[in-house]
C-alpha cells in the first residue's frame, strides 16, 4: 500500500495498481532515441507487485489504525508478498516471473 496525505485525508494506492500503472507507462517507452521495451519486459514490470493483494486487500494497520505504507511493512510481509508476486507473474509468463 502506498499511503500519502491528500487534503484532509489519505490517498491509498495498492501495490498491484502501482505495478500495473508502471507496466502501462513502460509499454509507452520508445521513440527515435529510445528503443521500445520488449513486451515480456513490460509484462514483468506490470506484474512486479502481483502478490501484494494478499496484504493490501486486508492491510496490516499501524498504531493510528492506518494501513501500513510499503516502507513500514515488516520484512516477513515483504518476503511473503514478493514471493507470491514472483509465483503469480511466472504463472502468466516464466520470463515475467
Amino acid at each position: 500500500m502506498i499511503r500519502r496525505r491528500h487534503g484532509g485525508g489519505w490517498l491509498l494506492i495498492t501495490q498491484d495498481d502501482h505495478a500495473r500503472l508502471s507496466g502501462e507507462l513502460a509499454g509507452r517507452i520508445g521513440n527515435t532515441d529510445f528503443e521500445a521495451l520488449a513486451s515480456r519486459a513490460v509484462l514483468g514490470i506490470g506484474l512486479h507487485d502481483a502478490g501484494w493483494p494478499i496484504h493490501d486487500d486486508q492491510p496490516t494497520l499501524d498504531s493510528k489504525n492506518l494501513p501500513l505504507d510499503i516502507f513500514e511493512t515488516s520484512r516477513e510481509i515483504g518476503v511473503t508478498v514478493w514471493a507470491d508476486s514472483t509465483r503469480r507473474a511466472a504463472e502468466v509468463d516464466p520470463y515475467a516471473g
